[in-house]
């Protein structure tokens, strides 16, 4: 194609026609200049093509990962509930609530279960890069993005207060530990029989009673919160689909 280029210009030269040669020549440069615009195009095209399907596999894989944290929400929720009344089962025992109706074997699980604690599992694959701040690949979405920086405001008190509550929960599993040792348990009336009159040395302790009482309030705003989150994430997954 140069070539021919080359030789209109070379006959139009000999030929002594400046006006025919800058017409030509104009119009070479117009075709030129369209020809870049059109690659140009063609390759913002491409970019914008590969852009939405990069788009598309993140927030399908989005929803993936906000199901994902949903289910180990509610899951953290379940188990609130359950160090929950495990706790509130002690108190009864110890106060002797009058309407509470429980075995010994009740007393022993609740007693054995009183040393776990739950963390709240959250930050999970895109989720996490959201939460984190990073809108890149959802920024051509401006609708999405300004729910997504809305969820992450939320989250982020919620989660605030879910961490001090685990601290506040670990703090007392600690001082559970530290009041069943062996140690400590010297230190009350011997008795023999067994797990039973452990528990009930243990219910001397108003330092024991006062930590099962505090473990019982951190268990049960750690439960309220983790359900807000959950509530949360179900919002947003239901956002998901519409906002694409």
């Amino acid at each position: 194609m140069p070539k021919i280029y080359q030789f209109i210009r070379k006959r139009l030269i000999q030929e002594g026609k400046p006006g025919r040669y800058l017409l030509y020549a104009v119009g070479e440069i117009v075709l030129i200049i369209v020809g870049i615009l059109l690659a140009f195009q063609i390759n913002q095209w491409n970019e914008e093509r590969k852009s939405e399907s990069r788009y598309q596999a993140y927030v399908e894989q989005l929803k993936v990962d906000v199901l994902t944290a949903i289910e180990t929400t509610e899951g953290t929720v379940e188990y609130s509930k359950e160090s929950f009344e495990w706790m509130r089962l002690l108190l009864d025992y110890f106060y002797e609530a009058i309407e509470a109706e429980f075995t010994d074997e009740e007393i022993i699980d609740a007693y054995q279960r009183a040393g776990r604690y739950g963390i709240l599992p959250i930050f999970v694959g895109n989720l996490g890069e959201l939460l984190s701040g990073n809108f890149d690949t959802i920024s051509r979405n401006q609708t999405f993005t300004i729910r997504a920086q809305e969820l992450q405001r939320q989250l982020t008190i919620l989660l605030e207060v879910a961490e001090r509550m685990t601290r506040r929960i670990e703090e007392g599993q600690t001082v559970l530990r530290r009041l069943r040792s062996k140690e400590v348990l010297k230190t009350y009336p011997q008795r023999k029989g067994g797990l039973m009159l452990e528990i009930d040395a243990l219910g001397e302790s108003q330092e024991f009673k006062e930590t099962i009482f505090q473990l019982s309030t951190a268990y049960a705003t750690y439960r309220k919160f983790s359900e807000d989150i959950a509530a949360e994430l179900e919002t947003f997954l239901t956002d998901i689909d519409r906002l694409k």
